[in-house]
This record gives structure tokens, C-alpha cells and sequence, in this order.
């Protein structure tokens, strides 16, 4: 909410009922989610004698079993050629096969965790939470393509505001939290600072004010982003974007 917010305020009014593109997102989150998870399943089956492209068939063949719609198959199928990537160069490093270093790859993982903070009336269904050496990590699973370097603004503050679900729910402070951006199969790192925890609370506060509002907020007009939005067609001010 927090992203479609920032990406521009009517885009938030109007998916808070579009209900079609919920879902997409939702299986797409899912089925990532089901791909990571899997790769701690299958690495007792990975050696270190194997090549890079014997680890990817052995990860596709796990994307198969998963049965994900074509489209969602086609960015499991990256991720795969990614991890076989990162799962050889560790095994050459380490010298071990792949269930010894399944620790060091397949964290401990909570996905899709819905939590609610009643003292800051915020609610979120976390995408992906790690664990790593007893600390809770957040992730947030991103289709859209990232930045030169770094994280969209967005990004880094929907990570905030998990890391304060997170802190709530699990009584355990959160300093570090991520972004996956699956398009292009990167994980970018997000510092829970003080600075970015101020500029999400200010920003809680503006979107309480549209939900509760009885008027449609005005549009962004970045002729660039509304190209790209699904709802350039019913936009209140598409007229005065194109000319």
C-alpha cells in the first residue's frame, strides 16, 4: 500500500477495489515464496562435483513440480539459473556438497505473515520473513525493476513498516531488511534507520487521511509513471497527463 501510495495516491484508491490485479500479485509472491523454500528441499541432492547447468536442471525440475502459471514459470525459471549460480560458487569456496551448506542458503522463513499493530492502526501481510542467527529479517518481494543502485524510496519504506509489524509481533529489534526484486533476480539491502522509521510514520499518517477521506486524492502527473499505470484509462485527470 505504501508503494502504490508514493507511486501515485489515486492508484491506491482505485486498487483498494481492483481485486483482479490483488490476485496476480499475490500468486506471483506466492510462487516465488514456494521457489525459495524448495531450494532448501533439493540441495541434499546437489553435490560438489556437479556443474551449473546440472544444479539449474535440478532447481527446474523443482519449478515444474510447482506447477506455476506460464508467465509466473518464466521468472522461477530465472531465479534458477540465478541460484544454481550462487549455490556452485559456494560449494567451490567452502569445498562442501550442498546439504552442508544448506544453512548457509536456505534460511529458516516465514511467508505471507499477516500482522496487525493496533497502536499504530497498521496492518501488513509480510512478504517474506528470514531468519538469520535468531534475527528477524523482512523482505519484500518486488515484480517492477529497481534502481541504478540501491532501493526505490517506496521499497524502503514498506520494509520499515514490516520491520515495525515485525518488532511488535516478535518483541525483537530489526535493523536490516530487504528487497527482491525477481525480475532481475537481485536482493538489495535496507537500513531500518531512525531517519527512514520518521519518514514512514509521516507517511502512515497521509495514507490514513485518503482511506478515510470522502473524495479521491489528486493524481501524480508524471507522464512517465502514468503511461505505465493500469488505470490510465478511468484517471479523473487523464486528459490534462497526455496533452
Amino acid at each position: 500500500m505504501i508503494s502504490e501510495y508514493l507511486f501515485c495516491p489515486f492508484k491506491l484508491y482505485i486498487e483498494e477495489v481492483d481485486e483482479r490485479s490483488i490476485q496476480k500479485i499475490k500468486l506471483i509472491r506466492g510462487a516465488y515464496n514456494d521457489f525459495k523454500d524448495l531450494i532448501g528441499d533439493v540441495l541434499p541432492l546437489i553435490h560438489k562435483g556437479m556443474g551449473v547447468n546440472e544444479i539449474r536442471d535440478i532447481l527446474k525440475r523443482g519449478v515444474e513440480r510447482l506447477a506455476p502459471p506460464s508467465e509466473i514459470e518464466k521468472i522461477l525459471e530465472m531465479e534458477a539459473e540465478v541460484e544454481s549460480i550462487k549455490i556452485k560458487r559456494f560449494m567451490d569456496v567452502t569445498g562442501k556438497d550442498g546439504y552442508e551448506i544448506r544453512r548457509f542458503i536456505a534460511n529458516p522463513s516465514l511467508s505471507n505473515y499477516r500482522i496487525y499493530d493496533d497502536s499504530l492502526e497498521l496492518y501488513g501481510n509480510v512478504h517474506r520473513i528470514e531468519i538469520i542467527k535468531g534475527k528477524y529479517h523482512p523482505i519484500k518481494i518486488k515484480i517492477g525493476l529497481p534502481p541504478y543502485k540501491g532501493v526505490w524510496d517506496s521499497d524502503a519504506l514498506e520494509v520499515a513498516a514490516y520491520a515495525l509489524l515485525i518488532e511488535k509481533e516478535f518483541k525483537s529489534e530489526v535493523l536490516l531488511g530487504f528487497v527482491d526484486y525477481i525480475l532481475v533476480g537481485e536482493r538489495r539491502p535496507v537500513t531500518i534507520d531512525q531517519a527512514l522509521r520518521e519518514d514512514l510514520l509521516t507517511i502512515i499518517g497521509e495514507i490514513k487521511g485518503i482511506l478515510m477521506g470522502e473524495h479521491a486524492p489528486s493524481t501524480n502527473l508524471n507522464p512517465r509513471k502514468c503511461e505505465k499505470c493500469n488505470y490510465n484509462d478511468i484517471c479523473p485527470e487523464k486528459t490534462i497527463r497526455f496533452l
